[in-house]
């Protein structure tokens, strides 16, 4: 096993964890100790108890044996007395290494977990873009939580155990001699057999329920986020069925995963059991003298009393062995969760040491081509454009022409695979990518609110006691949502429900909009974030920007006119790259399909 993948992944593991955890590790292996020193010590009471019982002689214990020379009642009083208490005392030591272990067993887990989301959050968006947000969630609540419960907690015990084997096994081997050896080979040549047989079929078992788990966790998401189409579709029992099914599926892999580890335990007890009586007792059976047997008997007492006592460790430890070699898929997968890779993608605090200067003048794309992931063709190709600090930029056309996109690689969120983002005619370089997006703000048309109050949504990622209030009312008064706070009777304080289920389409889009204007953003990008806005409220609110944050740069992605009329410049997109810009009246004049959208919206308005 030193040698083995399991092993080296759990090392790795281990090595992310900080050195107190180390230190609590070591800590209970002095509790172990005296955990095991404490069971000998029953023991030894437990086989002077029982050959004084049946009469059997036994060699005096140097210095004790005349504190104990009283009379046969009185004696057997003082053994019985000093057994009770010593197993008080060894059971009570039993119950703090166990909560030691439960105590560590979960530190650790929080610890994993913890690096699993702090890691996640530092991965360039492209990761997301990758990756489903179920599936990740899945694997940071279930495959750490049986990491921690089906890996860590079993090395633990066994650790914990190892000493206790090993003083009990020692003390075995001292009263027992050869008939101690042939019991303590014959239990490991017994386990062996059984966990090399299961092993595979434990992993096959873990990594079926660990598929199982993200698909029914998945479809739990994918029903509650569906459940307006759900129920208009009259498709409740769809999703009650997919999930049915995936159940019935995998509750075979579910029952042999968790028996399958029982097993070995399970068998050990009664094997040893066997092995006793076989090596003990089998071999006066063969004498005439039937005293012979009853001589043996003291004897098999005290090894099964120690048997008793190693029983647990033995099975925990066999247990432990096959979970930690059958749980190879979820180490694999917490090992991927909590090794960072993007370390540069973290703002440290020496960044901002490296003095970032906002641009003055101009911001421009030069030359960018980007293509997503898993994909040979370009979702922007050779683009090249240049937005003046403090003007009004619109970026029209068709679904999937790229403006989202080229929104996107302003904001650096995505990195181009050719071209680069000028600020002032000078490359942004990678070190000031955090400084230059904590100055930009995205309202999209799909966005996710907290689930928490008005307050802590438009103060976006801040503790109470960092929020300005005053400039939380300015931001409200600027999205057009001062008279809706004011009549409500919690006011800032107001839940507003999972995604803002409490609130109408345009309210949570003026909040997402207040949450950008707290901010006092410099560059501004709404894509499609009025859109269930009125004329007469979009025009406010664009009307806002200005006084909410002096010279503040705006990007306006948006398929209706009235929207973009007043833009300083219009980049018109089409397969990724921008066939027409230009002010309103220049693009009614060169572009056919802007013609054809301003005839149409005109049509609409006038009747």
């Amino acid at each position: 096993m030193l040698n083995s993948k399991t092993f080296s992944y759990v090392l790795k593991i281990f090595s992310f964890l900080p050195k107190s955890r180390r230190k609590e590790f070591f800590a209970l292996i002095p509790v172990a100790l005296i955990s095991g020193v404490s069971d000998i010590f029953v023991l030894t009471i437990v086989s002077r108890l029982f050959n004084f019982l049946s009469g059997q002689p036994r060699d005096s214990v140097p210095y004790l044996s005349n504190l104990f020379d009283f009379e046969p009642k009185y004696k057997i009083l003082i053994l019985i007395s000093i057994f009770i208490i010593a197993s008080w005392f060894s059971s009570f030591i039993k119950l703090y290494v166990r909560a030691k272990q439960l105590k560590l067993k979960a530190t650790i887990w929080r610890d994993l977990s913890e690096l699993a989301l702090k890691n996640l959050l530092s991965q360039q968006y492209e990761f997301f873009i990758e990756n489903k947000n179920t599936d990740l969630s899945a694997s940071i609540l279930v495959s750490i939580n049986r990491v921690a419960e089906n890996i860590v907690l079993p090395i633990l015990k066994t650790v914990s155990g190892m000493f206790l084997i090993i003083l009990i096994s020692t003390t075995i081997l001292v009263i027992a001699k050869l008939s101690a050896l042939l019991l303590i080979c014959g239990l490991l040549l017994g386990f062996l057999l059984i966990s090399l047989s299961i092993i595979p079929y434990i992993r096959f078992a873990t990594k079926k329920r660990l598929e199982v788990e993200l698909a029914s966790n998945n479809i739990i998401n994918e029903s509650l986020n569906s459940i307006i189409d759900i129920k208009l579709t009259n498709s409740e029992s769809f999703f009650s069925k997919q999930f049915k099914n995936i159940g019935k599926n995998a509750i075979p892999a579910i029952w042999k995963g968790e028996t399958l580890p029982e097993i070995p335990r399970a068998l050990i007890e009664p094997f040893g059991i066997t092995l006793i009586f076989i090596i003990g007792i089998f071999p006066s059976l063969f004498s005439s003298d039937i005293t012979e047997i009853a001589k043996v008997i003291p004897f098999l007492a005290t090894i099964a009393a120690a048997c008793l006592k190693l029983t647990p460790p033995l099975q925990d430890t066999f247990k432990g062995y096959n979970a930690i070699r059958g749980g190879l898929p979820d180490l694999e997968v917490t090992l991927n969760l909590i090794k960072n890779n993007n370390q540069k993608n973290i703002l440290k605090r020496d960044s901002f040491l490296d003095k970032f200067l906002y641009p003055k003048k101009t911001i421009k794309l030069n030359n960018i081509s980007y293509s997503y992931p898993n994909s040979n063709t370009n979702a922007i190709n050779n683009l090249s454009l240049k937005i003046n600090v403090g003007s009004r930029i619109a970026f029209v056309g068709g679904t999937g022409s790229g403006k989202t996109t080229t929104a996107n690689l302003l904001l650096q969120l995505l990195s181009p695979t050719k071209g680069n983002l000028l600020l002032d005619d000078l490359p942004l370089k990678q070190k000031h990518v955090k400084q230059w997006q904590m100055n930009c703000a995205y309202v999209q048309q799909s966005f996710y609110l907290p689930s928490s109050s008005i307050l802590e949504n438009i103060a976006f990622a801040k503790d109470k006691e960092q929020i300005n209030i005053e400039d939380v009312w300015k931001a409200i008064d600027s999205a057009r949502l001062k008279e809706l706070v004011e009549n409500l009777p919690e006011g800032l304080n107001t839940n507003i429900g999972d995604s803002g289920i409490k609130l109408s389409g345009g309210q949570r889009q003026r909040l997402a909009i207040a949450r950008a204007f707290y901010r006092k953003s410099r560059l501004l990008i709404l894509d499609e974030a009025t859109s269930s806005l009125d004329n007469k409220t979009e025009s406010e609110i664009m009307n806002s920007i200005d006084l909410i944050s002096n010279n503040c740069t705006l990007v306006v992605i948006a398929h209706r006119l009235s929207t973009v009329i007043n833009s300083d410049e219009i980049y018109e997109f089409e397969k990724g790259k921008i066939i027409n810009f230009g002010n309103f009246e220049q693009l009614c004049k060169v572009s056919e399909s802007f013609q054809d959208l301003n005839f149409l919206e005109n049509k609409i308005l006038n009747g």
